[in-house]
């Protein structure tokens, strides 16, 4: 960023990219991500975002997105991200720790998380979401 504070672009990601208070614009959320990459969870989620969905005119790379996913997933963004490489089978751990971390994220609230679940919750067996249940708790 060459002015202003990091925390308040760290805020800015989220809501340009989803259009919280305004018109959505992921290019701009991303550019501003990439600047701010690797200075908190939060930007490193949505330039994994970028990477995984190829948005924002950066390429489909799911290897740099998982990557990505596993060190921002402490925060709900990243956590869906981190999900999705789980259940896609791009990382190791199988669909049910995928699940486990994707229903984390819908309850800290993340959309992305939110809107996916219930078409997740339909394409998994029954022991695949019982496994999930029981892992949650301890995701970490």
């Amino acid at each position: 960023m060459d002015k202003g504070y990091l925390l308040a672009g760290s805020f800015l990601v989220p809501m340009y990219y989803y259009g919280y208070g305004g018109p959505a614009d992921q290019a701009k959320a991303i550019a501003l991500a990439k600047q701010l990459v690797g200075m908190g969870p939060q930007p490193t989620s949505f330039l994994a975002t970028a990477y995984y969905f190829g948005v924002a005119g950066e390429p489909k790379d799911p290897k740099k997105a998982c990557d990505l996913a596993g060190q921002s997933r402490v925060y709900a963004q990243g956590m869906a991200i981190y999900a999705l490489c789980l259940l896609d089978g791009h990382l190791p751990g199988g669909r049910a720790q995928g699940y486990a971390w994707l229903l984390k994220a819908a309850a800290g609230g993340n959309d992305l998380a939110k809107s996916l679940a219930p078409e997740w919750e339909k394409r998994l067996a029954k022991e695949e979401i019982d496994e999930a249940k029981r892992l949650l708790p301890n995701l970490k």
